[in-house]
């Protein structure tokens, strides 16, 4: 029996276009920016996931790749790390010209290869530590305020001496 209504545009829109969704997933865009790009409501994009799930596990799949790269670079910088460099520099000569009789300022491109060392950073283990053992790093500690027993208060006037005292020292 042959299907009733509208077919979906989902291999249309998603099949031609899954390089560029990936690349919006892995940047970290929103389901509703990625609606918007493939020109369909946010409700037909849930509707896929729930109807299509090949194409709501290639999204999942994206999004797992790049938390994972978050979470290397948040690794490394909680913990340091060193990467391989290079830098050039001019170097400058001055040669003599026994033609001319003058000095002449030269120079060339000089490059040396060299490894940076980030140290630890201090906000990246607090982050770290803060998300992985809340209980014991958090800033807020929540206390039990729940008092249970009497509370007696003492009213104290300071309007001078009562009247009935004086009456009586006299």
């Amino acid at each position: 029996m042959a299907k009733i209504g509208r077919p979906s545009k989902i291999d249309k829109v998603f099949y031609e276009n899954e390089k560029q969704i990936q690349m919006m997933v892995e940047k970290g865009l929103s389901n509703t920016e990625i609606a918007d790009f493939l020109k369909i409501s946010e409700s037909t994009y849930y509707r896929w996931k729930d109807s299509h799930p090949e194409f709501w596990e290639a999204i999942k799949d994206w999004k797992l790749k790049a938390d994972k790269k978050i979470e290397t670079s948040l690794y490394e910088r909680a913990h340091g790390y060193s990467h391989e460099d290079s830098k050039a520099q001019w170097v400058e000569n001055d040669v003599f010209d026994p033609e001319s009789g003058e000095w002449k300022r030269t120079g060339r491109w000089e490059y040396a290869d060299l490894t940076k060392h980030y140290p630890p950073d201090p906000t990246s283990m607090i982050f770290w530590l803060k998300n992985r053992q809340p209980a014991k790093w958090r800033d807020k500690i929540e206390q039990d305020v729940n008092l249970m027993g009497e509370i007696t208060f003492k009213v104290i006037y300071d309007d001078g001496p009562a009247k009935s005292d004086e009456n009586n020292e006299e």
